[in-house]
């Protein structure tokens, strides 16, 4: 039998407060303490977000010289090595990579120094489509191909957010499909439903339809074709655009606002503390993606009350909408198809305020005590193994 309480090393490189972010947080926040101790590992970037968790302890990883993400073997060697040392040096009884880069190092901690601790990895989105999209180099590609092979295959478990992910570990990368979890993310309900009784203003005249997405600005979340789809749309309807979210492509795509001369339509809001605010006061959420572990911002919109149209890429979305019930899917780089969905959508009130009740019904669905439920259970089965 495990001993009480169980020791987690929970390790999340990032730098950008995302829906791997959320899950992180709802999980760190909500777990029993008193059965779980967590030691949490992540960037200063994100300690707005996580400094007041309820954790054993905080360690920066800046202040330890670890990286965000890792780019070539060099750097990957020397993060393991930093990871060894803490692995090494500390009782833990689970370590808990959160998105595939912390998973793939935590697998090469186990494989290459024997590490004694129990592995869980959990990459968070489809990682051939990541590859085939993402990675255009050879030597580069198969860099990445053998990491995630090997935590796929020398994990104690994995957990992932979609079926369409667990089948790509299982059947691509050569997990043990016993072995692989599927547990939603979560949207915190309550919450949400405080924010969005903070009203907005806007400065253009009632008359307009309004659209919101919520993203990080990067080419995987194709916000170019949102922004080209909604210049043509523009020239049928009455129309504004709220884009939520900041990221590396964000002054090209003000650029392109430019060239499309759409710029007095859309509204760059960047990164903001209460999203739902404005995702409420929108006629419809659109959601663009190349591909998607899950899609946390299509049940979150959901969760505003809001219908929602997203394209049909890998995997989460095709999860979570039931196609005309709680949601539209429209085919991905289909312009003429979103743009038809869109305009449809927005001339059709009654459609929308179905397509809202059902789509609030879905998020109620994935709460976050289910999910967090389901990730102590995962974590007492690893334990009990």
């Amino acid at each position: 039998m495990y001993r009480k309480p169980i020791k987690i090393f929970f390790l999340h490189l990032s730098d950008t407060f995302g829906g791997a972010e959320r899950t992180t947080y709802n999980l760190v926040k909500n777990i029993n303490s008193e059965v779980f101790k967590i030691t949490l590992v992540t960037s200063k970037e994100l300690s707005p977000y996580f400094s007041n968790v309820p954790c054993e302890s905080i360690i920066w990883s800046e202040d330890i010289g670890m990286d965000i993400s890792f780019g070539n073997s060099s750097q990957l060697s020397k993060d393991v090595k930093i990871l060894s040392h803490l692995l090494n040096n500390n009782t833990y009884d689970l370590a808990f990579g959160m998105m595939h880069n912390a998973s793939s190092l935590l697998a090469c901690v186990k494989k290459i120094y024997h590490l004694n601790t129990k592995i869980v990895s959990s990459p968070r989105g489809p990682l051939s489509v990541y590859l085939n999209t993402c990675i255009r180099r050879k030597e580069e590609k198969a860099f990445y191909e053998t990491l995630f092979s090997l935590f796929c295959r020398f994990s104690d478990g994995l957990i992932v957010s979609s079926t369409g992910v667990r089948d790509e570990c299982v059947f691509n990368f050569g997990a043990k499909s016993e072995e692989v979890t599927v547990i939603h993310n979560s949207v915190d309900l309550a919450a949400i439903q405080k924010k969005i009784a903070e009203k907005v203003r806007f400065s253009f005249s009632d008359d307009f339809f309004l659209l919101s997405t919520a993203c990080r600005l990067s080419p995987d979340k194709a916000p170019f074709f949102l922004l080209e789809t909604f210049s043509e749309l523009r020239k049928k309807l009455k129309v504004k655009l709220l884009i939520l979210g900041d990221g590396p492509e964000k002054t090209n795509l003000q650029n392109s606002c430019k060239y499309l001369n759409i710029t007095d339509d859309v509204y760059f809001l960047g990164f903001q503390k209460n999203p739902f605010k404005y995702i409420a006061a929108s006629d419809v959420f659109v959601h663009t993606c190349l591909f998607e572990g899950f899609g946390n911002a299509i049940i979150e919109a959901m969760a505003c009350q809001v219908p929602v149209i997203a394209t049909a890429c890998p995997y989460g979305p095709g999860e979570i909408i039931k196609q005309g019930e709680n949601g539209v899917l429209v085919r991905m780089n289909d312009s003429e198809g979103m743009i038809k969905t869109i305009k449809t959508l927005l001339e059709n009130q009654k459609k929308r305020e179905a397509l809202s009740v059902k789509g609030f019904m879905t998020a109620s669905e994935y709460s976050v005590k289910k999910m967090v439920s389901a990730y102590e259970e995962f974590f007492l089965k690893i334990m009990k193994k």
